[in-house]
């Protein structure tokens, strides 16, 4: 039946969802913070691997003009930078498979690579001197632009690229550079160096601020996620809240109406039976006033209880208003819903609650009608009005009694003693 099985089920109360765990907060550093060391690795990983094929480009680019400039030392410097091109190749493919912890070290020592093959070029061709010093200059800033490493490996780094090439430039391998030519080399590295290490110290506060930026936003989604899906927890409790009788935990009224539709629609269109059964304690006003009302409450929600044992998960369980229950049975035969009657006036009376107004048995019982949906009926109010009127029928033959929607015969004899089978006359 259409929203009865769920309504068997207990619903967590309002308050007790569990929110999903948000991110962990940013450390005090940035640079400190896991997913910045893996997000920097990653973009480490990538430009090493980009850098190191542009190399390789430019070394094939960068030296065929020179054989054909100079005949004499082209050559040998043509080959130098065929075997730089495949170096660098062997290297972008090696840097892919590079652990994570050994990238900065790995990449320091690519970048010091480019400094061979430029110095060898200056000292064999005194004439390539300034476009050989305007490539040492760039590489600096060219490497803390786009080597997204920490401030200290670029610091490294740096000593390493700007140490060799001034001391390359002082030594006596210069070989025909002069001395003016040495020390502008030696200035305009260490200028280059200090420019370069100002500004990847800038980029490095632009990348943590950034990621800073986006592991705030990523926080506030994931926050945001969570409080939607506790929002929409709490409304379904809310809406399942509303259906459910307080006291008893079963359906109410207003859960009763919206299933009647259903209900109603599936007899008419696919020809679906249903029977109702209507329930009321006998003088349960007269239990009230001998033991007061909480007394009344616990009765009904053993009563309840009792009612959620004899009946099947797909049953519709109903606190109907005050003492009265009803029962929708789906897909049950006339003899098949008085039997469930039967079987709730039974395990009413077992259990046994003292009521000594309820005479002549002295204990709690219930009176029950039955009837079946009739597509002559003109709407759900008729065929639980006539389920009433076979409870009342019931409650005249002497209560404790199961009365059926019968115009000839209504209702059942009544048992001998409490508990026994009720007997219920044909329907």
């Amino acid at each position: 039946m259409p929203g009865a099985a769920a309504r068997h089920e207990e619903t967590r109360p309002i308050g007790e969802t569990v929110r999903p765990e948000i991110l962990a907060s940013a450390p005090a550093r940035v640079h400190q913070h896991p997913r910045f060391r893996v997000a920097r690795a990653r973009a480490l990983r990538g430009a090493v691997v980009r850098a190191t094929l542009v190399l390789a480009v430019a070394s094939i680019v960068s030296g065929a003009p020179l054989i054909w400039l100079y005949p004499r030392e082209g050559p040998l410097l043509a080959t130098v930078g065929a075997i730089e091109a495949v170096m660098w190749t062997a290297v972008a493919v090696w840097v892919r498979h590079v652990p994570r912890r050994y990238l900065a070290p790995v990449a320091s020592c690519v970048a010091i690579l480019v400094l061979p093959g430029p110095l060898l070029t200056m000292a064999t061709l005194p004439a390539q001197y300034a476009t050989t010093l305007a490539y040492l200059v760039v590489v600096p800033p060219a490497v803390a632009l786009f080597i997204p490493w920490t401030p200290r490996a670029h610091g490294i780094w740096l000593l390493l690229y700007v140490g060799l090439g001034s001391g390359f430039a002082l030594s006596p391998l210069a070989g025909s550079l002069t001395t003016e030519h040495s020390n502008g080399l030696a200035l305009a590295l260490v200028s280059a160096g200090l420019v370069s290490f100002i500004g990847q110290r800038r980029l490095q506060q632009t990348w943590e601020r950034e990621f800073s930026e986006r592991l705030r936003l990523r926080t506030l989604n994931e926050l945001a996620r969570a409080q939607r899906a506790e929002l929409r927890q709490l409304n379904r409790q809310l809406a399942e809240s509303v259906r459910r009788d307080p006291l008893t935990g079963l359906s109410n009224r207003l859960a009763l109406s919206e299933d009647l539709v259903a209900l109603w629609d599936q007899h008419v269109r696919y020809g679906h039976r249903y029977a109702a059964v209507m329930l009321d304690l006998d003088r349960f006003k007269a239990l009230n006033d001998r033991f007061g009302h909480l007394a009344g409450d616990s009765t009904l929600l053993a009563v309840a209880t009792a009612f959620r044992a004899e009946t099947r998960p797909g049953d519709g369980l109903y606190r109907f208003g005050g003492e009265e229950f009803l029962v929708i049975l789906p897909e049950a035969s006339p003899g098949a819903a008085l039997d469930t009657a039967q079987r709730l006036c039974r395990a009413v009376a077992d259990l046994a609650i003292l009521h000594p107004d309820n005479v002549p048995w002295g204990i709690v019982t219930i009176s029950a009608g039955v009837a079946m949906m009739a597509t002559e009926v003109d709407a759900t109010d008729d065929w639980l009005r006539r389920a009433d009127t076979a409870l009342y029928r019931a409650k005249e033959a002497g209560r404790n009694h199961v009365g059926t929607w019968d115009p000839s015969e209504a209702t059942s004899p009544a048992p001998e003693e409490p508990g026994a089978s009720i007997r219920s006359a044909p329907a």
